[in-house]
């Protein structure tokens, strides 16, 4: 595994696509732009908000003076959101709001347009690798190899834009072992995931939580510089057919939910906290320097 987790951040400095280490003391100024931020929409009665500056602050350090405790605070609706065990990635992160008739009459078909466009995704992009996968969803799997590659398409999350993804590993049906680390930053915003992982495969995963879709029926191909990612979402299908009977099964419909109500200070925030995870080693630099700070803080001063 560790082979692989080396394989993996090679690949991703080679062309690009990895995040450049952010100094400890960088990281310490956005995990805490990132609490206040967070308790100031939990005030104005945005929890899901809050949440979504929240869920990374914990990612990198759990113990981050304050992030725990309005963790308890803002409760486990808003966390539903980025957490559902079973939809994964295909569960919208969006509040639900209440809409007057005529405005749910005038989203009905847009929403169905755009429930339609949610069941292909497609990516084209360059790096370098040799890697192939195909999939009858990610329980039933089958693939091998390394890259490291950034490309452009329509993503999952309804994202038009840029996703950056390394991987190695081996995939079996039902089984596995991978490192991966990627992010998409597109029309949706911007999202990122890294784990390293062996063993079966469960949509509960970091990945498919967040940003790849477990279900999907697809297929992935690098040759040397070049490839392409192409997948079918059957989840997707199905909230599409029953979305003509007014049921918001992924929780995107504009009819019944509305975006995040982020600045683009507190967007560009995010976004640097989903890159910060994609580096481990800046977040284990980070933990040493945190770790070394309070065993000083700890250690009593001889005043002689």
């Amino acid at each position: 595994m560790r082979f692989s987790i080396c394989i993996l951040a090679v690949l991703s400095f080679a062309v690009g696509c990895a995040v450049q280490p952010q100094q400890p003391t960088r990281i310490q100024s956005h995990l805490e732009a990132a609490v206040e931020a967070a308790r100031a929409h939990q005030r104005a009665g945005r929890p899901v908000e809050a949440a979504q500056l929240l869920g990374p602050v914990l990612d990198i350090d759990s113990k981050y003076p304050g992030a725990s405790e309005l963790s308890d605070v803002i409760g486990p609706d808003a966390e539903e959101l980025f957490d559902h065990p079973y939809l994964g990635s295909n569960f919208a992160k969006r509040p639900t709001v209440e809409r007057s008739l005529a405005a749910r009459i005038l989203l009905y078909l847009p929403d169905r347009v755009l429930d339609l466009t949610d069941i292909l995704s497609v990516d084209i992009h360059l790096g370098l690798g040799a890697f192939v996968n195909v999939h009858l969803t990610r329980a039933a799997q089958l693939g091998a190899g390394a890259r490291g590659v950034g490309g452009v398409g329509w993503h999952d999350h309804r994202s038009l834009g840029f996703q950056g993804q390394a991987e190695s590993g081996v995939a079996l049906p039902g089984v596995g072992a991978q490192a991966f680390s990627g992010a998409v930053a597109g029309t949706s915003g911007a999202f990122a995931a890294a784990d390293a992982s062996a063993g079966a495969h469960r949509p509960s995963g970091r990945i498919y939580q967040r940003l790849r879709d477990y279900w999907a029926v697809g297929a992935a191909l690098t040759a040397g510089p070049a490839g392409v990612d192409f997948d079918l979402h059957p989840v997707e299908l199905a909230d599409f057919l029953v979305g003509f009977a007014g049921v918001d099964l992924l929780h995107d419909d504009f009819a019944q939910t509305r975006g995040l109500a982020l600045s683009r200070n507190e967007r560009i925030l995010v976004r640097s906290l989903s890159e910060i995870q994609r580096s481990p080693e800046a977040v284990e630099a980070y933990r040493d320097t945190r770790e070394d700070a309070r065993r000083a803080a700890a250690t009593p001063t001889n005043t002689r």
